[in-house]
């Protein structure tokens, strides 16, 4: 029985690597969709588009109510390795920047019970300033951001301006860097 446990672990294993392996090698062979003729280019220090989203609990949220403070916006879904792999970084930096950033993740997976059953997990530690949205049509994350590939995270400025675009997972959330960054941005609020 316990020789059959360890070939069923080592399966298991083998399964998740590939997936894994299939992730990342998928993420390096797409090329970015082209935007179409009625699509804006993003562009940093631009004024962050208008949106509104709704998150998992039905409650109608807009940029607008995250005005004042900087604002991450991470784009992500449970299918994507990379995105499963910050989103507890992301998760710390929420909570040590309670009073400075607002964080927004957007997920475009298709299926609502998927986010919320990922959710689970990391139930304890959504911090207050953390809101999940769905973006089931995807009018947020492609058409207003032209988001092609996730996890993609944009960092707006309290008076709604966008000073950064991340595409991937290579960041350490909880750097000293990043921290320097969210602060000075909140700082400059008010100048």
């Amino acid at each position: 029985m316990e020789g059959e446990a360890m070939k069923n672990l080592a399966i298991l294993c083998a399964l998740l690597a590939s997936a894994a392996v299939y992730t990342f090698w998928s993420d390096f062979q797409s090329t970015p969709a082209a935007p179409s003729q009625t699509q804006q280019e993003i562009k940093i220090s631009a004024p962050a588009p208008h949106f509104t989203f709704e998150d998992l609990n039905g409650k109608k949220h807009n940029i607008e109510d995250f005005k004042g403070r900087v604002i991450i916006l991470n784009f992500w879904a449970t299918w994507c390795a990379p995105c499963v792999v910050e989103f507890p970084a992301m998760l710390k930096l929420a909570d040590i920047q309670k009073d400075n950033a607002a964080f927004i993740f957007l997920s475009i997976d298709d299926n609502k019970e998927e986010i919320a059953r990922f959710l689970k997990k990391h139930a304890k530690s959504l911090p207050q300033n953390a809101v999940v949205g769905h973006d089931v049509d995807k009018t947020v994350s492609q058409d207003l951001f032209q988001t092609v590939k996730v996890p993609e995270t944009y960092i707006i400025t309290p008076d709604l301006k966008l000073a950064d675009k991340i595409v991937g997972s290579d960041v350490d959330w909880t750097s000293e860097a990043v921290q320097q960054k969210i602060n000075t941005l909140y700082r400059a609020r008010s100048m």
